[in-house]
């Protein structure tokens, strides 16, 4: 399976965990993920503002490769734009992206 048919398929898997890929109601926020590093990202959380757990890896086993992006959707039934994101290396290092509008900011980059 490619990249991006694995991404595709771990996000579907996603929905019941608050996030899928396609077409959503107006209170769901699309956030384009774009690595512009040049390390892959094994790992992706997302929490909504006041949240303390991540949740699952949206990535499922898949990766972002350098200069890769995805579409993820938000879908927490409320209309919160601000969230907080959570992305690892496979070198074990992460880069976090806190209170970041989605609203407003729909590319997150990775750099």
């Amino acid at each position: 399976m490619s990249f991006h048919q694995n991404a595709l398929a771990a996000l579907a898997a996603c929905m019941m965990l608050g996030a899928s890929i396609g077409t959503a109601d107006a209170a769901d926020r699309k956030v384009t993920i774009k690595n512009d590093t040049s390390s892959d990202f094994s790992r992706l959380y997302v929490r909504a503002k006041g949240t303390k757990s991540w949740g699952k890896n949206l990535f499922g086993s898949t990766r972002l490769s350098p200069q890769d992006s995805i579409v993820i959707e938000l879908k927490d039934g409320s209309s919160q734009c601000i969230f907080d994101f959570k992305a690892d290396y496979y070198d074990g290092e992460s880069q976090f992206k806190m209170k970041w509008d989605a609203c407003k900011r729909p590319t997150l980059t990775l750099n």
